[in-house]
Formats: structure tokens, sequence, C-alpha cells
């Protein structure tokens, strides 16, 4: 996780601080707003449900042809 690009945060605010990322994007999702950004840096934060906001999310996004890890 400490080496991610994105980190993607989903109904969650992750509560152990020394294992988040230095320089990753950041992506919160969480039906409480309070809790965006609260534990670390935001770049994305939404307010919504997970299911609902995802689906409104994913019609955005451009599918990746690179599929090696």
């Amino acid at each position: 996780m400490m080496n991610c690009d994105v980190l993607l945060m989903i109904g969650t605010d992750f509560p152990y601080q020394q294992f988040y990322p230095k320089d990753a994007k950041v992506i919160q999702i969480d039906v409480r707003g309070e809790q965006l950004g609260r534990r670390t840096k935001v770049d994305y934060g939404f307010i919504g449900d997970a299911k609902t906001t995802i689906s409104a999310l994913l019609p955005k996004l451009d599918q990746n042809e690179f599929d090696t890890h």
C-alpha cells in the first residue's frame, strides 16, 4: 500500500497513518462527508454510498489495456 500510485478508499478512513503512501493520488468515497481527508490529504473526495458513487464514476474511466503486473 505504501508504494501504490493510487489509493482508493471506499467507506473507510483507514486509521493506520504509517501505511499511507507519500506521493500517491488518494481517492476517498464515504457517506459521511466529515470523514473525507480526516487521516490524510485526499485528491478526490466523494460523498455517497459505494454502489451509487462507483456506478456514477465507472463510465468516466478509460479502460487501460496494460494488464501485466
